[in-house]
């Protein structure tokens, strides 16, 4: 709404299916973007769907020069404003995205208006309780800009309008209507959290004058949090980032690395390429409280390989150029490993498996005026701790220092054979501290509640072996081959 871009909301992956080629029409017709808006539940569902047959536009690319347009001065953007305007009064009047009405027929004093899958559950909702024929139900297609003669009839027709909708209350501004409207402005729906069912059932039991019905809640079952892979090399690195500067600020980026979490050695995530920044802008306030060698002052920031490529470089040359002063890791796994293993630049591959230039990260390293850079294998846990440490004597005097922490991720089906393959075993003098399960965080690494004692789930161990320094007291063993 803030932005002027239409809004398509579907309900269901079928109709966010549905809603694509309609979101094509849409910005053609008017010359305008559009966004699809699916929401956790839309997303996270599965729907069997027709997929129907693919249009074939007989088209040729052919820029017209408009630069009153395409590169518009503030006199231009005035027009152009003006333009925006007509063009979202008549998309508010644009039959295919208009509201459909989900229980037609029936006359009634009161109405819902929801949309996405608020609408979807109120359905469900209203033929639980019985309601069908008690509430007219509105599903809103298109919440921005709402249509003007839905407004009206809706207006005129009931005296009282339940607006349900995630997360916002954009339809409920649109209605504007204090005195028949009830809505997140009004505090009648929650503004804050996901729209469960079970939620939306009790304000539609509370809108239609019943007792909300009991829900039994199933007992809480012990869960276990994401964590990193097991064998994931991120993990090698986090637990000798931890051993070489224990008492440093982490901060981090954006990627499955996030997960160091768990393992106590990340602080701050926020956005890409933010794990730098953030890192530079704590090295510029402790610099005026800490003199240069005092540990207390210690900045270390990880950030993933392809996160770099997208969204470091500008703020490594920032931070070198400002001689801010902290030690950047960066996890080159050679994957995009969070969403779906596409290939970085530094493979020399596109995503199709064709041939391409590589970019090699210690060359843009050193391009932004790093002068020390180095490359380390995390398997080799000792080596790199003591790599880390050296990193951390050269920024507290000397400037940023990057370390590349380097080793395939282990989901890579290409990785081949490059696992170590060491084969571990806990040694029965185990005294069950759980400092392994704890800092360490491997899932294959698990507590025996009854022995008390920490034990090797095989079907889940890598061998990487990383293990055998993740315990104090030397109870990781390497099995006698």
């Amino acid at each position: 709404m803030f932005a002027r871009v239409p809004v398509l909301d579907p309900a269901n992956p079928r109709q966010a299916k549905d809603l694509i080629p309609v979101a094509y029409e849409l910005s053609e017709a008017f010359e305008v973007p559009v966004m699809l808006r699916p929401t956790t539940r839309v997303c996270h569902a599965s729907q069997d769907i027709e997929t129907g047959d693919v249009a074939h536009l007989d088209r040729k690319a052919a820029f017209e020069r408009d630069p009153t347009r395409w590169a518009a001065t503030p006199k231009f953007r005035y027009k152009l404003h003006l333009q925006l305007k007509e063009k979202l009064t008549a998309i508010a009047s644009y039959t295919r995205t208009a509201p459909l009405c989900l229980n037609p027929g029936v006359k009634t004093s009161k109405a819902i208006v929801a949309s996405g899958a608020a609408s979807a559950y109120a359905r469900e909702v209203l033929g639980d309780l019985g309601l069908r024929k008690d509430i007219t139900l509105y599903q809103v297609l298109q919440p921005y800009p709402l249509h003007t003669d839905f407004i009206a009839t809706v207006l005129s027709t009931y005296d009282e309008i339940l607006v349900i909708e995630e997360t916002a209350g954009v339809i409920e501004m649109q209605l504007a209507d204090r005195t028949k409207v009830r809505g997140k402005l009004t505090n009648t729906v929650p503004d804050v959290g996901e729209l469960l069912p079970e939620t939306i059932e009790a304000l539609v039991a509370d809108f239609a004058g019943i007792p909300a019905p009991h829900i039994p809640l199933p007992p809480a079952a012990a869960g276990r949090r994401p964590s990193l892979c097991p064998g994931c090399p991120h993990r090698a690195s986090f637990f000798a980032i931890k051993k070489a500067a224990a008492r440093a600020i982490y901060t981090s980026d954006i990627g499955c690395y996030t997960l160091g979490l768990n393992m106590g050695a990340i602080d701050t995530a926020l956005c890409m390429g933010a794990s730098i920044s953030k890192a530079a802008g704590f090295s510029y306030a402790y610099r005026t409280t800490h003199t240069p060698t005092e540990k207390s002052g210690d900045i270390v920031a990880t950030i993933g390989d392809s996160t770099f490529f997208h969204a470091g470089i500008p703020p490594l040359i920032d931070a070198v150029v400002q001689d801010a002063r902290f030690v950047l890791v960066i996890l080159d796994n050679s994957t995009t490993a969070m969403t779906g293993n596409q290939p970085t630049p530094a493979l020399g591959r596109g995503a199709s498996g064709e041939p391409t230039t590589k970019v090699e990260i210690e060359g843009l390293v050193r391009a932004c005026g790093v002068t020390f850079c180095r490359v380390g294998d995390p398997y080799r846990l000792p080596d790199f701790t003591a790599l880390i440490k050296e990193a951390l004597a050269h920024s507290r005097t000397k400037g940023v220092a990057v370390v590349i922490s380097r080793y395939p991720c282990i989901m890579n089906r290409e990785k081949g054979d490059r696992l170590p393959g060491v084969k571990v075993l806990i040694d029965e003098e185990c005294d069950g501290c759980e400092y392994c399960v704890k800092h360490f965080e491997c899932p294959a690494l698990e507590f025996d509640r009854e022995q008390k004692k920490v034990r090797i789930n095989y079907l889940l161990c890598t061998d990487c072996g990383i293990c055998l320094h993740a315990c104090p007291k030397k109870m990781i063993k390497e099995k006698e081959k």
